[in-house]
Protein backbone atom coordinates (compact mmCIF):
# COMPACT_ATOMS: atom_id res chain seq x y z
CA UNK A 1 0.00 0.00 0.00
CA UNK A 2 2.61 2.56 0.65
CA UNK A 3 4.63 1.76 -2.73
CA UNK A 4 1.53 1.94 -4.21
CA UNK A 5 0.79 5.38 -3.06
CA UNK A 6 4.43 6.61 -3.35
CA UNK A 7 4.11 5.43 -6.85
CA UNK A 8 0.81 7.33 -7.02
CA UNK A 9 2.30 10.65 -5.92
CA UNK A 10 5.27 10.09 -8.34
CA UNK A 11 2.64 10.02 -11.58
CA UNK A 12 0.86 12.45 -10.06
CA UNK A 13 4.26 15.02 -10.11
CA UNK A 14 5.26 13.60 -13.51
CA UNK A 15 1.82 14.65 -14.76
CA UNK A 16 1.38 17.82 -13.15
CA UNK A 17 5.42 18.59 -14.58
CA UNK A 18 3.87 17.79 -18.04
CA UNK A 19 1.14 19.74 -17.89
CA UNK A 20 2.40 22.82 -16.15
CA UNK A 21 5.70 22.90 -19.36
CA UNK A 22 2.96 22.28 -21.83
CA UNK A 23 0.43 25.00 -20.56
CA UNK A 24 2.72 27.68 -20.36
CA UNK A 25 5.17 27.02 -23.23
CA UNK A 26 3.28 24.87 -26.52
CA UNK A 27 -0.57 26.07 -25.09
CA UNK A 28 0.95 29.70 -24.81
CA UNK A 29 3.18 29.36 -28.26
CA UNK A 30 -0.01 28.15 -29.81
CA UNK A 31 -2.23 30.34 -29.13
CA UNK A 32 0.15 33.48 -29.86
CA UNK A 33 1.12 31.86 -33.36
CA UNK A 34 -2.42 31.72 -34.20
CA UNK A 35 -3.52 34.99 -33.52
CA UNK A 36 -0.89 36.57 -34.74
CA UNK A 37 -1.79 34.46 -38.04
CA UNK A 38 -5.08 35.71 -37.78
CA UNK A 39 -4.01 39.42 -37.52
CA UNK A 40 -1.62 39.48 -40.36
CA UNK A 41 -4.50 37.68 -42.26
CA UNK A 42 -6.73 40.64 -41.13
CA UNK A 43 -3.72 42.84 -42.17
CA UNK A 44 -3.50 41.02 -45.34
CA UNK A 45 -7.25 41.23 -46.46
CA UNK A 46 -8.00 45.07 -45.37
CA UNK A 47 -4.93 45.97 -47.88
CA UNK A 48 -5.92 44.02 -50.75
CA UNK A 49 -9.50 44.36 -50.43
CA UNK A 50 -9.24 48.06 -51.39
CA UNK A 51 -7.48 46.68 -54.56
CA UNK A 52 -10.34 45.04 -55.72
CA UNK A 53 -8.33 41.94 -55.26
CA UNK A 54 -10.03 38.87 -55.09
CA UNK A 55 -10.47 36.32 -51.71
CA UNK A 56 -8.92 33.33 -54.15
CA UNK A 57 -5.95 36.42 -54.39
CA UNK A 58 -5.83 36.92 -51.04
CA UNK A 59 -5.57 33.61 -50.23
CA UNK A 60 -2.39 32.92 -52.43
CA UNK A 61 -0.72 35.92 -51.26
CA UNK A 62 -1.21 34.55 -47.68
CA UNK A 63 -0.07 31.06 -48.38
CA UNK A 64 3.05 32.00 -50.38
CA UNK A 65 4.31 34.08 -47.01
CA UNK A 66 2.55 31.82 -44.89
CA UNK A 67 5.94 30.35 -43.83
CA UNK A 68 7.49 33.60 -43.02
CA UNK A 69 4.88 34.73 -40.71
CA UNK A 70 5.01 31.96 -38.99
CA UNK A 71 8.84 32.80 -38.26
CA UNK A 72 7.86 36.18 -37.55
CA UNK A 73 5.52 35.30 -35.42
CA UNK A 74 7.95 32.92 -33.23
CA UNK A 75 10.60 35.60 -33.19
CA UNK A 76 7.82 38.18 -31.69
CA UNK A 77 6.67 35.23 -29.26
CA UNK A 78 10.51 34.82 -28.02
CA UNK A 79 10.65 38.63 -27.46
CA UNK A 80 7.61 38.56 -25.67
CA UNK A 81 9.15 35.88 -23.39
CA UNK A 82 12.49 38.28 -23.11
CA UNK A 83 10.45 41.21 -22.16
CA UNK A 84 8.88 39.16 -19.45
CA UNK A 85 11.83 38.36 -18.07
CA UNK A 86 12.35 37.99 -14.74
CA UNK A 87 9.00 36.57 -14.67
CA UNK A 88 10.03 34.57 -17.23
CA UNK A 89 13.22 32.94 -17.11
CA UNK A 90 14.07 33.52 -20.63
CA UNK A 91 17.86 35.38 -21.20
CA UNK A 92 19.20 36.05 -24.51
CA UNK A 93 22.32 33.84 -22.44
CA UNK A 94 19.75 31.19 -22.57
CA UNK A 95 19.04 30.98 -26.15
CA UNK A 96 22.29 31.75 -27.59
CA UNK A 97 25.80 33.42 -26.90
CA UNK A 98 28.20 34.49 -30.10
CA UNK A 99 30.71 31.17 -28.66
CA UNK A 100 27.44 28.72 -28.85
CA UNK A 101 27.14 29.92 -32.58
CA UNK A 102 30.29 29.41 -32.73
CA UNK A 103 31.03 25.73 -31.48
CA UNK A 104 27.47 24.49 -31.89
CA UNK A 105 25.21 25.93 -34.32
CA UNK A 106 27.98 26.41 -37.29
CA UNK A 107 28.82 23.01 -36.73
CA UNK A 108 24.94 21.69 -36.98
CA UNK A 109 24.34 23.98 -39.66
CA UNK A 110 27.15 22.70 -41.89
CA UNK A 111 25.86 18.94 -41.26
CA UNK A 112 22.48 19.40 -42.41
CA UNK A 113 23.35 21.95 -45.31
CA UNK A 114 25.97 18.78 -46.33
CA UNK A 115 22.86 15.79 -46.07
CA UNK A 116 21.15 18.18 -47.78
CA UNK A 117 22.72 18.86 -50.37
CA UNK A 118 23.83 15.51 -51.39
CA UNK A 119 20.47 14.31 -50.80
CA UNK A 120 19.23 16.86 -54.00
CA UNK A 121 22.26 15.51 -55.94
CA UNK A 122 21.55 12.08 -55.25
CA UNK A 123 17.60 12.77 -56.65
CA UNK A 124 19.32 14.53 -59.58
CA UNK A 125 21.91 11.98 -60.87
CA UNK A 126 19.33 9.95 -60.38
CA UNK A 127 17.21 11.68 -62.97
CA UNK A 128 14.01 12.74 -60.26
CA UNK A 129 15.14 15.93 -59.75
CA UNK A 130 16.03 18.62 -62.48
CA UNK A 131 17.98 21.61 -61.93
CA UNK A 132 16.28 24.65 -63.79
CA UNK A 133 18.19 27.48 -63.44
CA UNK A 134 19.50 30.94 -61.70
CA UNK A 135 16.00 32.47 -61.95
CA UNK A 136 17.24 36.61 -60.21
CA UNK A 137 17.08 39.00 -62.66
CA UNK A 138 19.57 41.79 -62.85
CA UNK A 139 16.76 44.56 -62.44
CA UNK A 140 14.91 42.75 -59.71
CA UNK A 141 17.47 41.36 -57.59
CA UNK A 142 17.47 43.95 -54.64
CA UNK A 143 13.88 42.85 -54.24
CA UNK A 144 14.48 39.18 -54.54
CA UNK A 145 17.34 39.25 -52.14
CA UNK A 146 15.27 41.35 -49.58
CA UNK A 147 12.97 38.72 -49.47
CA UNK A 148 15.57 36.04 -49.63
CA UNK A 149 16.85 37.77 -46.67
CA UNK A 150 13.24 38.20 -44.99
CA UNK A 151 13.08 34.34 -45.53
CA UNK A 152 16.24 33.47 -43.88
CA UNK A 153 15.40 35.35 -40.87
CA UNK A 154 11.99 33.88 -40.69
CA UNK A 155 13.47 30.31 -41.19
CA UNK A 156 16.13 30.83 -38.42
CA UNK A 157 13.80 32.08 -36.14
CA UNK A 158 11.38 29.69 -36.35
CA UNK A 159 13.91 27.59 -35.52
CA UNK A 160 15.58 28.61 -32.82
CA UNK A 161 12.13 29.98 -31.29
CA UNK A 162 10.95 26.18 -31.50
CA UNK A 163 13.86 24.61 -30.16
CA UNK A 164 13.94 26.94 -27.08
CA UNK A 165 10.59 26.66 -26.70
CA UNK A 166 10.49 22.24 -27.36
CA UNK A 167 13.81 20.80 -26.44
CA UNK A 168 14.88 23.55 -24.28
CA UNK A 169 11.99 24.35 -21.58
CA UNK A 170 9.75 21.05 -22.66
CA UNK A 171 12.53 18.59 -23.07
CA UNK A 172 13.95 19.46 -20.45
CA UNK A 173 11.56 19.46 -17.79
CA UNK A 174 10.22 16.25 -18.73
CA UNK A 175 13.87 14.74 -18.53
CA UNK A 176 13.56 15.22 -14.64
CA UNK A 177 10.64 13.01 -14.66
CA UNK A 178 10.59 10.58 -17.12
CA UNK A 179 13.72 8.47 -19.21
CA UNK A 180 15.70 10.89 -21.97
CA UNK A 181 14.60 8.68 -24.59
CA UNK A 182 10.22 9.08 -23.52
CA UNK A 183 11.35 12.99 -22.87
CA UNK A 184 12.61 13.35 -26.25
CA UNK A 185 9.43 11.30 -28.09
CA UNK A 186 6.75 12.77 -26.00
CA UNK A 187 8.39 16.41 -27.02
CA UNK A 188 8.29 14.81 -30.72
CA UNK A 189 5.04 14.22 -30.61
CA UNK A 190 3.88 17.17 -29.01
CA UNK A 191 5.89 19.27 -31.60
CA UNK A 192 4.53 17.46 -34.58
CA UNK A 193 0.79 17.87 -33.16
CA UNK A 194 1.26 21.97 -33.15
CA UNK A 195 2.64 21.77 -36.69
CA UNK A 196 0.12 20.05 -37.61
CA UNK A 197 -2.51 23.09 -35.74
CA UNK A 198 -0.19 25.10 -37.64
CA UNK A 199 0.01 24.04 -41.17
CA UNK A 200 -1.90 21.73 -43.35
CA UNK A 201 1.02 18.80 -43.42
CA UNK A 202 0.20 15.74 -44.81
CA UNK A 203 1.24 12.25 -43.11
CA UNK A 204 4.55 11.87 -44.94
CA UNK A 205 5.63 15.61 -43.83
CA UNK A 206 4.47 14.81 -40.49
CA UNK A 207 6.32 11.65 -40.00
CA UNK A 208 9.47 13.74 -40.91
CA UNK A 209 8.99 15.89 -38.92
CA UNK A 210 8.51 13.80 -35.51
CA UNK A 211 12.38 12.25 -37.03
CA UNK A 212 13.18 15.73 -37.07
CA UNK A 213 12.45 16.19 -33.10
CA UNK A 214 13.88 13.24 -32.18
CA UNK A 215 17.35 13.76 -34.01
CA UNK A 216 17.30 17.20 -32.96
CA UNK A 217 16.57 16.46 -29.43
CA UNK A 218 18.76 13.59 -28.75
CA UNK A 219 21.69 16.28 -30.11
CA UNK A 220 20.16 18.47 -27.26
CA UNK A 221 20.61 15.73 -24.57
CA UNK A 222 24.26 15.00 -26.07
CA UNK A 223 25.70 18.79 -26.81
CA UNK A 224 23.98 19.81 -23.89
CA UNK A 225 22.54 22.38 -25.55
CA UNK A 226 20.09 23.65 -28.49
CA UNK A 227 21.78 25.06 -30.90
CA UNK A 228 23.58 22.09 -32.35
CA UNK A 229 20.74 20.64 -33.30
CA UNK A 230 19.17 23.93 -34.28
CA UNK A 231 21.64 24.38 -36.90
CA UNK A 232 21.05 20.78 -38.19
CA UNK A 233 17.11 21.66 -38.90
CA UNK A 234 18.20 25.28 -40.19
CA UNK A 235 20.85 24.06 -42.47
CA UNK A 236 18.15 21.02 -44.03
CA UNK A 237 15.41 23.83 -44.22
CA UNK A 238 17.69 26.63 -45.81
CA UNK A 239 19.28 24.54 -48.58
CA UNK A 240 16.31 22.46 -49.45
CA UNK A 241 13.91 26.11 -49.38
CA UNK A 242 16.24 29.37 -49.69
CA UNK A 243 18.62 27.77 -52.00
CA UNK A 244 17.25 25.15 -54.23
CA UNK A 245 13.54 26.40 -54.15
CA UNK A 246 12.22 23.44 -53.09
CA UNK A 247 8.89 23.41 -51.15
CA UNK A 248 8.76 23.00 -47.15
CA UNK A 249 6.51 22.90 -45.10
CA UNK A 250 3.38 23.61 -47.61
CA UNK A 251 5.51 26.85 -48.81
CA UNK A 252 6.98 27.38 -52.01
CA UNK A 253 9.67 30.03 -52.93
CA UNK A 254 11.82 31.24 -55.41
CA UNK A 255 15.29 30.96 -54.28
CA UNK A 256 18.99 31.58 -55.67
CA UNK A 257 18.57 28.38 -57.52
CA UNK A 258 15.75 26.43 -58.90
CA UNK A 259 15.34 22.54 -58.59
CA UNK A 260 12.20 20.92 -59.27
CA UNK A 261 10.56 17.20 -59.36
CA UNK A 262 10.60 16.33 -62.84
CA UNK A 263 7.48 14.69 -63.73
CA UNK A 264 8.47 12.00 -66.40
CA UNK A 265 7.92 7.98 -67.13
CA UNK A 266 10.68 7.45 -64.48
CA UNK A 267 9.41 9.42 -62.02
CA UNK A 268 5.74 8.63 -62.65
CA UNK A 269 5.43 5.68 -60.49
CA UNK A 270 4.50 5.96 -56.39
CA UNK A 271 7.72 4.67 -55.95
CA UNK A 272 10.14 7.66 -56.75
CA UNK A 273 7.17 10.14 -55.33
CA UNK A 274 7.45 8.42 -51.92
CA UNK A 275 11.36 8.36 -52.14
CA UNK A 276 12.14 11.83 -53.02
CA UNK A 277 8.42 13.14 -51.94
CA UNK A 278 7.33 14.37 -54.94
CA UNK A 279 5.63 17.54 -55.51
CA UNK A 280 5.55 17.72 -51.35
CA UNK A 281 9.07 18.25 -51.40
CA UNK A 282 11.97 17.03 -49.43
CA UNK A 283 10.14 16.71 -46.29
CA UNK A 284 7.59 14.26 -47.58
CA UNK A 285 10.60 12.64 -48.75
CA UNK A 286 10.94 8.33 -47.24
CA UNK A 287 14.61 8.66 -48.56
CA UNK A 288 15.26 11.98 -46.16
CA UNK A 289 13.27 9.28 -43.32
CA UNK A 290 16.01 6.75 -44.11
CA UNK A 291 18.88 8.89 -43.19
CA UNK A 292 17.24 10.69 -39.95
CA UNK A 293 16.29 6.87 -39.34
CA UNK A 294 19.97 5.52 -39.72
CA UNK A 295 20.97 8.74 -37.99
CA UNK A 296 18.57 8.73 -34.79
CA UNK A 297 19.52 4.81 -34.50
CA UNK A 298 23.43 5.67 -34.62
CA UNK A 299 23.52 7.99 -31.77
CA UNK A 300 20.94 6.19 -29.57
CA UNK A 301 23.61 3.44 -29.31
CA UNK A 302 26.65 5.62 -29.61
CA UNK A 303 24.59 7.63 -26.15
CA UNK A 304 23.06 4.63 -24.74
CA UNK A 305 25.25 4.37 -21.37
CA UNK A 306 24.93 8.10 -21.34
CA UNK A 307 20.96 8.25 -21.86
CA UNK A 308 20.69 4.70 -19.25
CA UNK A 309 22.99 7.51 -16.78
CA UNK A 310 20.40 10.24 -16.92
CA UNK A 311 17.53 7.91 -15.95
CA UNK A 312 19.26 5.80 -12.83
CA UNK A 313 20.58 9.30 -11.61
CA UNK A 314 16.79 10.61 -10.83
CA UNK A 315 15.99 7.39 -9.41
CA UNK A 316 18.96 7.66 -6.97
Amino acid sequence: SAQFTIGWTGMRKIYRDLWKATLFYAGSYIVWTVAFRLLALTLLTYLLISTRASFQDISDAFSANELTLLGIGTISFILLLFGLHPLTTTTREELFSWYRIEHQFMPGLLQGSMLAAALTVAFLIAGFYKYVGFFIQFEDAPLALLGLALRVIAILGLVLGEEYVFHLKIQNRLRTQLPDLTSILITSLLYMSVKLLQIDLGWLQSITLFLISVSVGLRAVEQVDILRGAGYFSGLLLVFHTLLSLPVLGSDFQGLLMVKFELTVLTDTDTARLLTGGAGGPLSSVGLQLVLLFDIGQRIIQNKKMLGRGWLRRLS
